[in-house]
């Protein structure tokens, strides 16, 4: 009977002993990997003669003598960790194998980079280097700017793989590699430091014989960020796009040949890099794909794949003409834990199963009573499903809602759900910090962002309590006669002012004017516009001012910065107001005049002195009826409450929109793009400041744009319109699952970005806007603005 050694029979490679049966083969067992990593992988095939491999090697020519008295025809490296012993023992018995003077080239990151170099499949911009201490860490960054990439030389799983934004999370990561083990539970003396590279990584698993090099699969993944940052892979999704195939193939060929993987299996890891369109390779060993890929390629195409390279490390060739054909696209979802705790309970799984889509799950550590830590890499996800489907769209939907449906709840959970108590004073039963959360969404990417919302419902709470209210009344403007005056309030900044983190507070003598020339005329206080920071700074004035807060808004969301457009929304062009802005120098101007020359003196004011300015103006209640969303107040609380007591993860936004739908004006929305930031820069045009975003959009393979001027105004593919203004772009961060602005957008951050169509009444009053629409979308050729 023909014999073959296994060496290392784990995760992946499991199934090369039912394989080498179901062939008729006698099995010989071999395990490299340390003890205790063995015990608690504890694989279950024990049937069959097994040799363990010392630490230090010191047994494995007694081990390869065994071998030969068995006459062993063929040996499988089965795990990461078998490559260099199989390479070894081949080379001795004679085997089919590949060379033991390049074996680290597969191993070894460093070598491996070196390999890469010397193929010419790394650009000249590229760097990497060992790194052993401090000093070697600062002389790389001396010519290298960040961020930059620290990984283990021999880690797999991203596991102690390190994006480093700042010299301190640098030294971090270095110390972890060199002080602790990786996920082998084996020590390094040096880690591998290199230049990050943005854009949409990917993976081709190949197989190899005498004849050539064949790619069998491709794949691109999505990555969500743990509590900590550190970055994990949250979906793999097999790619089917000839264009796309053909392309990362050919390259992944080129990278098998240079580490020269001559026979058996190999994955190839890299990374599509957007701004110069090329591909550049991450790493690569010789061996299968993780999380039971393999097994997933044989259920679903013509192939077997462990059958191919059995006869591969047998013979050095397969049987018949390598060709293979999928009955359905592919995707496995890793559901991550975002917590360290004793597990209470776990939900989910019957509808995960009940998914059209739905073929096997695995669960990982997670057990009731137990503790269970937050995921760190590939050994530490606690859910990994496995979806197939023949429809496209089909199978991304319960994608999303395998992420949607896992739950796990811990005891004890007020440990986390009290950083998540909102303890503010309400305006008639409505939350402050739930209004700033629920405009923030409604906010198109402005109206500034929730974490200054907070701060500012904070202050409103001690106004309150100072004046000793129980609460700022909530009005409904259909209590309010048509004669009456709303003040609209609001605040304004110029278009290349940048980041912002403060807001004019109270002035006292913007209070005693308004006492003075106003009070006696209004009735109520309004926001113009909608998000966190606009919706919430008119309660600023009302608390101090004891006047009501009317439950409307002008705009139903912040707009893009360029002639007021929240007035112009709701009046005509040429009809004036009378305006006043107060200045961070303590005083205010007041001007009688249009929206439009109002907002461009405003902001000049702004660039001039550099501060944001508040401002407001008075409206006629009848005015306002026409044009106003009611009640935008009561729904941004009741979207933001939802949020705040439902959101875990980012596969719960889904739901949140489903949520919106149910009872807003809003009734459609839908998740646009998942992924990662890979660019966000300014662009001045024509006088104008914009923001430039890219997201690596991996479910669909696509690099899409968002265009800010101060909120979302557009989101393209190639040029092509996804979504525009005046529909809502919202964007959340998926580490906090909370909405943020086009400013927080930062490179490396994981994000979910979300379209909701305009309400009817929205898109009407755009009719008394068609010129400042044109300007923004740049379809107007004598528009000031063209982008």
């Amino acid at each position: 009977m023909t014999t073959v050694c296994i060496v290392d029979p784990l995760g992946s490679g499991k199934p090369y002993i039912q394989e080498c049966k179901n062939k008729g083969l006698s099995i010989i067992q071999l395990y490299t990997v340390r003890k205790k990593l063995l015990q608690e992988l504890n694989p279950k095939e024990k049937n069959y003669p097994t040799l363990y491999l010392k630490q230090d090697r010191s047994n494995l020519n007694e081990i390869i003598e065994t071998l030969k008295s068995h006459n062993i025809s063929g040996i499988i490296p089965a795990w990461e960790t078998s490559i260099e012993i199989a390479d070894i023992i081949a080379e001795k018995l004679n085997l089919v194998g590949n060379s033991t003077k390049t074996s680290l080239n597969r191993r070894d990151k460093y070598e491996m980079r070196k390999a890469f170099k010397a193929a010419e499949l790394l650009p000249k911009h590229f760097k990497f280097a060992q790194c052993r201490s401090f000093s070697e860490l600062e002389t790389f960054l001396q010519e290298q700017s960040f961020p930059v990439v620290i990984k283990t030389p021999r880690g797999a799983g991203n596991n102690m793989v390190f994006v480093c934004h700042t010299l301190s999370e640098a030294k971090s990561a270095l110390n972890t590699i060199l002080m602790k083990k990786n996920i082998f539970k084996e020590k390094t003396n040096y880690a591998v430091i290199e230049t990050f590279i943005s854009g949409i990584e990917y993976f081709v698993n190949l197989i190899s014989d005498k004849n050539g090099v064949y790619p069998t699969d491709i794949w691109a993944y999505t990555k969500t960020l743990n509590s900590k940052g550190k970055v994990l892979y949250n979906n793999i999704l097999q790619i089917t796009d000839k264009k796309i195939v053909d392309r990362l193939s050919k390259f992944a060929v080129k990278c098998v040949k240079a580490v020269d993987i001559n026979y058996g299996a190999a994955h190839c890891e890299m990374m599509w890099d957007h701004d110069t369109d090329s591909i550049l390779p991450i790493e690569i060993a010789g061996r299968l794909a993780g999380c039971k890929v393999p097994e997933f390629i044989c259920e679903n195409s013509n192939v077997n794949i462990y059958q191919q390279l059995i006869d591969i490390y047998l013979t050095g060739t397969i049987k018949e003409k390598f060709s293979i054909e999928f009955t359905n696209r592919l995707a496995v979802a890793m559901c991550h834990n975002y917590r360290d705790g004793i597990v209470d309970h776990i939900t989910g799984l019957e509808r995960i199963q009940g998914l059209s889509s739905y073929r096997s799950h695995g669960l990982h550590g997670i057990a009731v009573n137990q503790y269970l830590p937050e995921t760190q890499d590939m050994l530490t996800v606690p859910l990994i499903v496995r979806l197939a489907n023949n429809d496209a769209t089909a199978l991304l939907n319960d994608l999303r809602q395998t992420h949607q449906n896992f739950k796990i709840f811990f005891q004890e959970e007020s440990i986390s759900s009290n950083e998540n108590k909102i303890n503010s004073s309400p305006a008639n039963g409505i939350n402050l910090k739930d209004v700033a959360i629920g405009s923030a969404i409604l906010g198109s990417g402005g109206g500034g962002p929730v974490k200054l919302g907070f701060d500012i419902a904070n202050t409103i709470t001690s106004t309150i309590k100072e004046a000793g209210l129980d609460n700022v009344k909530v009005i409904n403007i259909d209590e309010l006669n048509d004669d009456d005056l709303i003040v609209c309030y609001a605040a304004m900044g110029s278009e290349d002012m940048g980041d912002t983190e403060t807001v004019v507070p109270e002035n006292p003598k913007f209070i005693d004017f308004i006492k003075k020339d106003l009070v006696s005329n209004i009735v109520g206080i309004m926001p113009l516009e909608t998000g966190a920071v606009n919706s919430l700074l008119p309660f600023k004035i009302a608390s101090s001012m004891q006047l009501p807060i009317v439950d409307v808004d002008m705009c139903g969301r912040a707009v893009p910065t360029l002639d007021l457009t929240g007035i112009s929304l709701c009046s005509e062009s040429d009809q004036k107001f009378q305006f006043y802005c107060l200045t961070r120098d303590d005083d205010y101007i007041s001007i009688y005049t249009t929206p439009k020359k109002a907002e461009r003196f405003f902001r000049s004011i702004c660039a001039d002195t550099g501060i944001i300015s508040t401002f407001m103006y008075p409206a006629s209640v009848g005015l306002i009826k026409k044009v106003c969303n009611r009640n935008s107040l009561t729904i941004s609380a009741k979207i933001g409450h939802w949020a705040r007591e439902n959101i875990k993860s980012a596969s719960d936004i889904g739901s949140l929109l489903d949520y919106i739908k149910e009872f807003s004006p809003y009734h459609e929305a839908e998740i646009i793009a998942q992924g990662e930031i890979i660019e966000n820069k300014k662009i001045n045009k024509n006088g104008f400041m914009y923001s430039k975003i890219l997201l690596a959009d991996t479910f669909n393979s696509n690099i899409i744009e968002l265009r800010a001027m101060n909120e979302f105004y557009e989101l393209l593919i190639n040029n092509k319109k996804l979504a525009a203004f005046p529909d809502i772009i919202s964007v959340f961060n998926n580490l906090t699952h909370m909405p943020i602005t086009s400013d927080e957008c930062k490179i490396n951050h994981s994000i979910t970005v979300v379209k909701i169509s305009a309400p009817k009444l929205y898109i009407e009053n755009s009719d008394k806007s068609h010129a400042v629409m044109k300007q923004l979308l740049g379809r107007d050729t004598t528009a000031q603005l063209s982008i």
